[in-house]
């Protein structure tokens, strides 16, 4: 007789947990994201921007004095300054 007791027990948690496990809910539509609209990798418009960047390297590498003797005048804000402007300038012609 001491068996009989957890049996009941059990039966009643099965039915709870199948009870529970009826329960329907709200179907609800989930819309996915667009896909997004990448530009060509090779697109003319990179390629001159890419080169315009590339002058601007060349052109700020300039405006870093170096070595022992370097003057410190070639690194004046206006160095960088030339080339930001440069660039910028390259960039709008970029169409």
């Amino acid at each position: 007789m001491a068996h009989a007791q957890p049996l009941p027990i059990l039966l009643t948690a099965l039915g709870i947990i199948i009870v529970a496990g009826t329960t329907s809910f709200a179907q609800q539509t989930v819309t996915p994201f667009p896909q997004p609209q990448l530009l060509p990798q090779t697109s003319t418009y990179t390629t001159c921007t890419l080169g315009c960047d590339m002058q601007a390297m060349g052109c700020q590498s300039q405006c870093v004095p170096i070595g022992p003797f370097a003057t410190s005048s070639a690194a004046t804000s206006q160095c960088p300054l030339s080339c930001a402007t440069q660039q910028l300038v390259c960039k709008q012609n970029c169409r």
